[in-house]
């Protein structure tokens, strides 16, 4: 049972990511373009994927998302590696701290589409624990 619920949680995940790389190029091709998780200046997910902090080691953070997610839904499938799920959820979240602070604090923006993947890697932490 626990598989199948972080089965779901990556598939979260995985679409969230797809979701904010697409919001990301469109932003990137179209400056005009206002996705749905635009609400207001400060509830802006366009604010957060243009920003410089989008990026990590020059890999967008939705293919870093991806990348995570779809090796945790492979990794899943093998049983001697489910042991050690949990210490593999921790460099996201602590990432995922991060990223919050920069964009709570530094930037005064809520992105919504950032906020459910760091809910999704909190629930990939205590569900592995």
């Amino acid at each position: 049972m626990r598989i199948m619920i972080l089965q779901i949680i990556a598939i979260a995940g995985i679409a969230a990511s797809l979701y904010a790389l697409t919001v990301r190029n469109k932003i990137l091709k179209n400056e005009s373009y206002h996705p749905i998780c635009d609400i207001s200046d400060h509830i802006s997910c366009s604010k957060a994927f243009g920003s410089k902090y989008s990026k990590t080691i020059g890999i967008p953070n939705p293919i870093s998302g991806l990348l995570y997610y779809g090796s945790f839904l492979v990794l899943l499938l093998f049983e001697p590696v489910q042991a050690y799920l949990f210490y593999l959820t921790l460099p996201p979240l602590l990432f995922s701290i991060y990223l919050a602070y920069i964009s709570y604090i530094r930037q005064k923006n809520f992105c919504l589409v950032c906020t459910f993947t760091y809910i999704v890697n909190v629930l990939l932490s205590i569900t592995s624990y």
